[in-house]
């Protein structure tokens, strides 16, 4: 059982590292680990915490929390101090400007419920924060590799408008949804409600054809 933890904490934190460095996060020098250091990761949680800025934008942060044990409602305030921590004083709340270029993911060792999916959505409204659940065991592997998970991006933000007139409809709403605290390739892509997500489908008769759907709480 030890064993297929250390492992899984090993693996999981290679997927977490590709998965933040596609989104443009600085993390060359939080590679190279051994196991032996996964080993001590396992009694000192903090060892194993990432903090990173982003690549081209320093303003952009990132936090990987490592959390062991079973989690419930009322630790999400706990929770929140813990992601917060460094950044702002133990008795304010990070600026709203700020928590928008705040992404969090908190690794856990169990299964990830709608417990976990409920307080994601909560840290969203109430503080502006993106958290996203991860269970350790479901991301050995980097769900966005998977021979049966097309392409899915985020189209940006300017493009909006013009892609709402393109597919002939009025309004986001219109699009079919994908849940931004559930779904594994919104949580690696690092999307956020109101994003719109661009998914390239293999087809047989046209090579290819495109889906968009709107990421939602």
């Amino acid at each position: 059982m030890r064993f297929e933890y250390n492992d899984a904490l090993y693996r999981s934190r290679n997927t977490i590292l590709n998965i933040l460095d596609e989104q443009g996060f600085e993390v060359s020098r939080f590679r190279g680990f051994s196991p032996k250091e996964v080993e001590a990761m396992t009694i000192n949680l903090t060892i194993a915490q990432i903090d990173t800025s982003h690549k081209t934008d320093e303003k952009r942060k990132a936090r990987v929390l490592y959390y062991q044990g079973h989690f419930n409602r009322k630790g999400t305030d706990k929770l929140v101090k813990l992601l917060q921590l460094g950044f702002v004083e133990e008795d304010e709340q990070m600026p709203e400007e700020e928590a928008l270029k705040f992404t969090c993911y908190v690794m856990t060792n169990e299964p990830v419920t709608d417990v976990h999916n409920l307080e994601s959505v909560n840290m969203w409204n109430k503080y502006n924060m993106r958290v996203y659940f991860c269970c350790i065991y479901n991301f050995v592997n980097n769900p966005m590799n998977h021979v049966l998970v097309p392409k899915h991006e985020i189209v940006p933000s300017e493009q909006h408008d013009l892609l709402l007139k393109e597919l002939l409809i009025t309004s986001k709403a219109q699009l079919p949804i994908i849940r931004y605290h559930v779904d594994p390739i919104t949580k690696c892509l690092g999307a956020v409600p109101k994003d719109i997500i661009k998914i390239t489908r293999p087809s047989p008769s046209a090579g290819e054809y495109i889906v968009y759907r709107i990421c939602a709480p």
